[in-house]
């Protein structure tokens, strides 16, 4: 199969306009320039189009404007289809990447991997506060070492060879799956493709938002289902204990203080006092 660049950066975006200009500066100055940028516009009623055609002479741009179908989904699978480079970056369009990103992957994606993903520094309020790790899993129980590790694979750091995303098929578009699509996708990854590199520097720059009670319960819920779904066939009490323990990760740093002791309470009851949540059981405890 002819490519026409060695990568495209397919980036999913919903009334992100003022977040657009941060993104594109990132991108235009890639010390590596064999690239094209697919940005795939969920219905926005925003200036997107706008901020897309004032790049257009700077950078090679795709703009793919679609019906709102409320969630990434649907825009990654139409970036996905669109695609001539031989490999597929994502790119969340509230986050974006330091210069030499597509540099360090390309020499690693030469050594022979399919796919690598890499750190990512947190931001929050203007100032860099932690980072996401791109954390190594067991490639021999691929599935349940991705659920055990929370998933460990960041969305905006992944890059992956095209011909192995049409083998994996498209991201999931069901309601079931919005906020966990990606996660979901990475799980189906690994039972196609093991055959990838966690690249321990942070490339991009991931930008913590605050999100509102009501989308944070139903991340948690949606969480949950994904891992309810997957551990039907490993029947694994380790994936268990890990769904309860994502769950109470995400609630306690939303300060949901209510759900934090419904999950707690929950895993009391299973008898899981697995030493590694001692520590999270007791700080659940001092919530008032």
């Amino acid at each position: 199969m002819n490519f026409k660049v060695k990568f495209s950066v397919i980036i999913p975006t919903y009334n992100r306009a003022d977040l657009l200009p941060a993104l594109l500066n990132s991108l235009v100055l890639q010390t590596f320039s064999d690239f094209e940028i697919i940005i795939c516009d969920d219905g926005s009623v925003d200036n997107t189009s706008e901020i897309v055609n004032e790049y257009k002479d700077k950078i090679d741009i795709k703009y793919i404007l679609l019906e709102n179908n409320g969630g990434p989904a649907a825009p990654r699978n139409a970036g996905i289809r669109a695609a001539e480079g031989e490999y597929c970056a994502f790119l969340d369009s509230d986050d974006e990447w330091y210069v030499d990103k597509l540099s360090e992957v390309s020499k690693v994606l030469e050594k022979g991997f399919d796919w690598a993903y890499h750190d990512l520094d947190i931001k929050k309020n203007n100032e860099i506060t932690g980072v996401v790790k791109a954390r190594d899993y067991n490639k021999e129980n691929a599935m349940e070492s991705l659920l055990v590790n929370f998933n460990p694979v960041p969305t905006s750091s992944v890059v992956v060879r095209t011909e192995v995303l049409k083998q994996v098929g498209f991201f999931r578009t069901e309601k079931s799956f919005h906020f966990v699509e990606d996660f979901d996708y990475w799980l189906r990854l690994v039972k196609v493709n093991t055959n990838s590199f966690a690249i321990k520097k942070s490339l991009g720059i991931y930008n913590d938002h605050e999100v509102n009670n009501s989308k944070s319960k139903l991340q948690i819920e949606k969480l949950g289902d994904i891992y309810d779904l997957y551990n039907e066939k490993l029947k694994s009490k380790d994936v268990t204990l890990a769904k309860y323990y994502a769950q109470f990760s995400l609630a306690y740093n939303s300060s949901d203080n209510t759900l934090c002791k419904q999950i707690c309470g929950q895993m009391i009851k299973l008898k899981f006092f697995h030493l590694y949540t001692f520590k999270a059981l007791i700080k659940c405890m001092k919530i008032k």
